[in-house]
């Protein structure tokens, strides 16, 4: 649905949908949202996964149909290039948006389902830091491109506090 323009996002996720609607206005390219999972150390990156819910037109090479936690899913790597991540959050009424630009690299598959590794620009563990300490949740829409002037523009727009990492 995503790749054709309409925004959805799993688990019921309000907040996670009206991020991807938002990266999907800014840049009329596919998003994703996705759980940040772990630091790959050896990779010095961050892996984002989903269940096999990432864009056909954001994976490497075509997926793999296979069965993931009783279901069918997609297994994909996401493609190499920049990217940013980022989400719009709401913390007792207050809206804020939190985001990071980095490289996405090829990388193995580390998880049945979407895997996409990223090295952020502003450090990996620093990205992760500034989730915790923000109360940021642990999805966030990823969409390829630098978008971090459109973001503070409409941070500023909508008199929105922006926390960029």
């Amino acid at each position: 649905m995503n790749t054709e323009g309409i925004m959805a996002s799993c688990e019921c996720d309000v907040n996670g949908s009206l991020t991807l609607m938002m990266q999907y206005a800014m840049t009329q390219s596919t998003p994703w949202l996705a759980d940040l999972v772990n630091y790959i150390e050896e990779k010095d990156a961050l892996l984002f996964w989903h269940c096999g819910n990432g864009p056909i037109d954001l994976a490497s090479k075509k997926p793999k149909i296979e069965r993931v936690f009783g279901g069918l899913a997609e297994t994909s790597s996401l493609k190499s290039g920049i990217a940013t991540v980022c989400r719009l959050n709401s913390i007792r009424g207050e809206y804020t948006i939190h985001a990071g630009v980095g490289k996405v690299i090829d990388s193995d598959l580390y998880l049945k389902g979407s895997n996409l590794t990223i090295k952020m620009n502003g450090g990996n563990m620093g990205f992760i830091e500034s989730l915790l300490f923000n109360g940021v949740p642990h999805h966030n829409g990823i969409v390829y491109g630098d978008i971090l002037l459109e973001l503070k523009e409409f941070a500023n727009l909508m008199d929105m506090p922006i926390v960029i990492c």
